[in-house]
């Protein structure tokens, strides 16, 4: 959304129509969500990997604690 309002701003200090200032407004702002779904994606990935081995190391814990008893 900032990148739209970058661009968007810089056709209005540049005295440019609105025709020719949001085709470019609209790819980047789509361009940048797309960026920012993989960037969410690859991080969502990480969590979940490190929370998954988090949790089987807790649990091995306690199972290994049950079979002390």
């Amino acid at each position: 959304m900032t990148a739209c309002c970058v661009v968007i701003t810089r056709g209005l200090i540049n005295g440019a129509s609105p025709e020719a200032t949001i085709p470019p407004a609209l790819i980047v702002l789509f361009l940048f969500a797309g960026i920012g779904w993989i960037v969410g994606r690859i991080a969502a990935s990480a969590v979940d990997e490190s929370v998954r081995t988090q949790a089987n190391a807790e649990l091995e814990a306690y199972q290994q604690q049950q079979g002390d008893d």
